[in-house]
């Protein structure tokens, strides 16, 4: 509940009584009603309890909100016709877990009047300016990943700086503290998260028509659900219920003003959102108006993804974990491995010296076998130890992995979830989980296949121990073989030709056309035949 609408009914229901006019200078008090969060994790006027991410060093965010009869009396009508106003925030993130939050206000249009009976000498006004300056540090204290739930403080402080005619300010700094508290369900595609927010405030007292006005205490309870993220449709939609009240005041419509606000956001590129949220009041107290629309521009790195965060974090976690418990079993098993050989090693010298006492002519022989064989084991050993390279710790082989130096689980072949992989990399070369696909009976690529060839030439460039790779073009038994051999040949060109422009040494690539001699499948069939049509990437070196 704000001042402003409990002021304005105070002053028609003072007037409608004794008959006489109010005065025409309203008393510094805010009357404002609406204000936004002062964050990307929030909702509308609900505030998060997210604590700072370090990839998020700012958010930014516009606003508008429009209310329709924010302050009105039964029998006068609208006081306050309808109001205006704008807002532009601003979270800074100040390090780990401390951010600021600095908001101004503005009043682009507020039509209306507190006077009962308005004459030629009190009209109907229209009035704009700016309103008094919120600056509000916030301190995250919990973190759902390690205890459950979001938990954040945050105070406010109010700055005068309005004009008096805008009845937006108590005309002396106002302070304000808030406790949020947050919990995710889900993950962050089909998840949701719900906010609530307790909150008083303090304020100058003030004497209007025999009412005091002053300080209050309120809360808010919001609940945003996780959508499906289209270029139309909207990542996430939101509800809120706000009420808020002061002690000192009582008046016949009541001293808490109740409201209720539902919308939707959407995600336009890296970090930008558009908020949009219709509400009510749920009852006839001040300050509860009949239509509420609010909008909203924002802007920050991690705006669009507070609920995946909270999902890559617990991925994290179990990642860790992993990736310790990995560590410790190979630990072990060098370990045994190394008395292992010890032992091995010491029985080969035992057998060694014996038969070097029992025949000098066999021990000799037994020295080279000896030696061979210790060149076999480290030979091996390296071997096992190239094999067992995993130069990001993701638990995936370099041998194996497409991006050896960016961890990624094994089902995206190493790489991050976010680089879906069309090719895998194994020994023999590089198996491709798409077609090449090529313009019909010609050797020109299709386009849609360009990532796919884009992903080959950037595995080439992570695996340079593929010294030599045979680019090979196979086609079905239809039509005249020679003819096919001869665009197999001209396809596998084309795939050369691509990889060159793409970065691939030219000395590392050979092109083979085999024509319908390779077939994988039966030929009689059209999925045979389809199946056969098809580029292979084989490791010759």
């Amino acid at each position: 509940m704000t001042v402003k609408s409990m002021l304005s009914g105070i002053l028609a229901a003072a007037a409608l009584a004794t008959g006489a006019r109010a005065a025409s200078t309203p008393p510094e008090a805010n009357l404002s009603n609406f204000k936004p969060s002062s964050g990307n994790d929030g909702i509308i006027a609900t505030e998060g309890a997210r604590p700072w991410e370090a990839a998020t060093p700012f958010d930014l965010k516009f606003w508008l909100d429009y209310a329709q009869r924010p302050v009105a009396h039964p029998g006068r009508g609208e006081l306050i016709e309808n109001r205006t106003g704008a807002w532009f925030t601003a979270d800074l993130h100040v390090l780990e877990p401390l951010t600021l939050a600095i908001a101004l206000p503005f009043t682009l249009n507020e039509r209306g009047t507190l006077v009962l009976q308005p004459s030629a000498t009190q009209p109907v006004v229209q009035s704009s300016g700016l309103g008094d300056i919120r600056i509000t540090p916030r301190l995250g204290l919990l973190r759902q990943e390690t205890s459950g739930i979001d938990m954040a403080v945050q105070a406010t402080l109010e700055l005068p700086s309005s004009d008096r005619h805008l009845l937006t300010t108590w005309g002396e700094p106002v302070a304000e503290g808030l406790v949020a508290v947050g919990h995710h369900v889900g993950d962050a595609d089909s998840g949701f998260t719900v906010l609530a927010n307790v909150f008083a405030f303090t304020a100058p007292n003030r004497t209007v028509l025999a009412q005091n006005v002053g300080a209050g205490f309120g809360g808010r309870l919001g609940l945003s659900v996780n959508a499906a993220k289209g270029r139309f449709t909207p990542s996430r939609i939101f509800g809120e219920i706000e009420a808020k009240s002061m002690p000192r005041l009582s008046f016949t419509e009541g001293p808490t003003p109740a409201e209720a606000r539902g919308g939707a956001s959407w995600c336009f590129g890296p970090g930008f959102t558009f908020d949009v949220a219709v509400g009510s009041g749920l009852n006839d107290a001040p300050g509860a108006p009949t239509l509420r629309v609010v909008s909203a521009l924002g802007f920050g790195a991690n705006a669009c993804s507070a609920a995946a965060n909270l999902a890559e974090a617990k991925k994290a976690a179990a990642a860790k974990a992993a990736v310790e418990k990995a560590a410790a079993d190979k630990l072990a098993a060098q370990k045994a491995a190394t008395e292992s050989a010890l032992a091995a090693r010491a029985a080969a010298d035992k057998a060694y010296a014996d038969q070097v006492a029992a025949e000098n002519a066999a021990g000799e022989k037994a020295k080279a076998d000896q030696a061979a064989s210790d060149k076999a084991f480290a030979d091996k050993a390296a071997a096992d130890a190239a094999r067992m390279k995993d130069s990001d710790g993701d638990g995936v082989p370099d041998v194996e992995d497409n991006c050896p130096n960016e961890p990624g689980p094994a089902s995206n072949h190493g790489c991050p979830l976010e680089n879906k992989q069309l090719v895998a990399v194994n020994e023999t070369g590089i198996q491709i989980l798409d077609k090449v696909q090529f313009a019909t009976g010609k050797s020109v690529i299709a386009r849609k296949s360009f990532k796919l060839l884009d992903q080959v030439a950037a595995v080439l460039a992570q695996h340079t121990e593929m010294t030599k790779i045979e680019v090979q073009g196979h086609s079905d038994s239809s039509g005249n073989p020679q003819k096919n051999t001869v665009l197999s040949q001209a396809r596998a060109d084309a795939v050369v030709k691509y990889l060159v422009k793409k970065g691939v040494a030219a000395s590392r690539l050979t092109a083979k056309g085999y024509g319908p001699t390779m077939p994988l499948a039966d030929n009689a069939t059209k999925a045979g035949r389809e199946k056969n049509r098809r580029v292979e990437f084989r490791a010759t070196k």
